[in-house]
């Protein structure tokens, strides 16, 4: 009996030993790095060879971020997904240019854009692709999203 006990204590004393010289790398592992994708959908920028249909506007709006960590245009009364141009980026909940700019909620955001109806958004892929699932978590009760062509850099 005195045997089997001794086996017990050192294999548990082996397992301790291996699970504190594995434990700092599973730590690491579990650890969240900083992501631009967390809170939320992420940016939703244009993808490459897709086009985005719909009525041409100009925007004069402000970037409002939800809770949620999704970004909207919000212009007479009335807050819409948008749809980002290639190149951008963002760090939290602030929109990054291309040229390093930052726009950050409540800041004015101007330029041509795209009126474009949900409908034809969620067509590009179907209602299980990229957009029906980013913009479908975003989505308000809007009819139709903008979709920013550029952004005039006085706004």
């Amino acid at each position: 009996m005195a045997r089997t006990t001794a086996r017990r204590t050192v294999a548990r004393a082996g397992t301790l030993v291996a699970l504190a010289l594995i434990a700092p790398h599973l730590a690491a592992c579990s650890t969240v790095a900083a992501d631009d994708t967390l809170g939320g959908p992420g940016l939703p920028v244009q993808l490459p060879g897709e086009s985005y249909t719909g009525d041409a506007i100009d925007v004069d709006a402000r970037l409002i971020v939800g809770d949620e960590g999704c970004f909207r245009l919000s212009a007479a009364g009335r807050d819409r997904f948008v749809i980002w141009p290639a190149g951008f980026r963002m760090e939290g909940d602030v929109v990054i240019t291309p040229d390093g700019e930052q726009i950050e909620s409540g800041d004015p955001v101007a330029g041509p854009a795209t009126l474009m109806p949900i409908d034809d958004l969620f067509a590009i892929e179907g209602p299980d692709g990229y957009w029906a699932a980013t913009a479908g978590f975003c989505l308000t009760g809007e009819d139709a999203i903008i979709v920013l062509d550029a952004v005039d850099p006085s706004s």
